[in-house]
């Protein structure tokens, strides 16, 4: 979820309301394709993205991380979409961030509704194939504006299955909505990044990237969230995410979703799990001050998660999102990982630094 994309969102859909969508089975490759027509449900208005996540040594040794979310937004039942494009890298030892966006016209690009492939003009295309017997993930992304020019042109072998968010993939939102939603939290990541005029290959080393692809008739007004793809050591993963009020500022609901080094999933309601936000720093551009540091404890997992920031200078996009170091300690084991956070406020007043949510 991405709070830039919100006034791009509610322009499109503001005369319409909002609901629950029915719950049909998620079915593979379909449900890996778009939803805006060609779904045995009716709906208003309906948004979806595509996102990944990583981590990436390039040849030379420079250690980069990025985030590349595709968003389409469909009106009118799908007859009018929009798509929207957001691409982010983070230079982990210069602790430099960049960020490209690009908006499109309505109805711009290629989105099939029965497997995984996406075009969007010259400037994106994801799709799922097979090379030598192997099933990959092609990822090719660039957008620029005045000062940065960002491409990634990647391959990406999933060394994880589609998790399915509540058990089922469909997640419970505010307002009496819903969710579809499927994250894979492991692929092998090889290709090149391009900055400006520098390409970087990344052949030596894999990286490891993570997607997420969430799809619903959920009012966007109203929240904004908290959310963590955290990735441990000992093949412990989660994916935890809160949803805030704005008025009030308070997490109103939030499911912590967790594949124990065992294989065993946990589904845990945010009544049975602490949060404690801590280091805060202040935002000068946003007027919103982020927490750096989130601690996690489960204890019926007996699962203490420390998540901070390993710098703050990470938003570039009207939201807060970047890579951070991990260390946990499970059954009385440390172990370290890392994770991408994002952090949506909408309201910067309620957002002080030193100031808490409250659960």
């Amino acid at each position: 979820m991405r709070k830039c994309y919100l006034a791009f969102v509610l322009l499109l859909i503001s005369q319409f309301s909002f609901a629950s969508l029915p719950y049909f089975p998620l079915s593979f490759p379909r449900d890996e394709g778009a939803h805006y027509k060609n779904v045995p449900y009716a709906f208003n208005q309906l948004i979806e993205w595509w996102y990944l996540n990583g981590r990436l040594k390039t040849d030379e040794g420079r250690n980069l991380t990025y985030d590349i979310a595709l968003f389409n937004a469909a009106a009118m039942g799908g007859m009018i979409t929009q798509p929207m494009l957001h691409i982010q890298l983070a230079d982990l030892d210069r602790k430099q961030t960049y960020g490209v966006a690009n908006n499109y016209p309505y109805n711009t690009g290629k989105l099939a509704t029965d497997k995984l492939d996406i075009v969007i003009e010259d400037d994106y295309s994801l799709k799922k194939t097979t090379i030598n017997g192997r099933e990959v993930y092609i990822l090719k992304a660039q957008s620029q504006n005045e000062n940065t020019f960002l491409k990634l042109d990647l391959t990406l072998e999933p060394v994880a299955r589609p998790f399915l968010i509540n058990q089922n993939g469909l997640m419970p939102m505010p307002n009496d909505t819903n969710s579809y939603y499927y994250s894979i939290a492991h692929f092998n990541t090889t290709g090149t990044v391009t900055i400006n005029n520098a390409t970087y290959q990344i052949r030596m080393q894999k990286g490891d990237s993570w997607m997420d692809h969430q799809w619903g008739d959920f009012n966007v007004q109203k929240n904004g969230w908290e959310w963590f793809s955290i990735r441990l050591e000992n093949g412990l993963v989660a994916n935890v995410f809160l949803n805030i009020e704005y008025k009030n500022h308070m997490v109103v609901s939030g499911l912590a979703n967790i594949i124990l080094p065992s294989g065993e999933m946990r589904f845990i309601p945010y009544k049975d799990f602490s949060v404690t936000r801590d280091d805060y720093w202040f935002d000068p551009k946003l007027s919103i001050a982020f927490p750096m540091t989130f601690t996690f404890d489960f204890p019926k997992l007996g699962l203490k998660i420390r998540n901070a920031a390993v710098f703050p200078e990470q938003e570039l996009h009207g939201y807060w999102e970047g890579y951070c170091k991990v260390e946990a300690v499970y059954n009385k084991q440390d172990v370290s990982g890392f994770s991408y956070t994002e952090l949506v406020y909408d309201n910067p007043s309620a957002n002080k630094p030193g100031r808490h949510l409250v659960g």
